[in-house]
């Protein structure tokens, strides 16, 4: 079961992760998995700014 109802009350995270499993299987129903994109969210150390990093699978 999920734990959220939408995607509005998803903390930033979450989206993250929903944003990657989506290119996951995008690019799995259109064979195109090179082309995908990988996303991570972290907080860097000494900062309390959180970011989000998206790069190409085949980096």
């Amino acid at each position: 079961m999920n734990k959220f109802d939408t995607v509005e009350k998803m903390d930033q995270a979450s989206k993250v992760q929903l944003f990657s499993d989506q290119e996951t299987v995008n690019a799995t129903l259109t064979r195109w998995g090179d082309t995908r994109l990988v996303c991570q969210y972290y907080v860097p150390l000494g900062s309390h700014i959180p970011r989000t990093v998206c790069h190409p699978y085949r980096k």
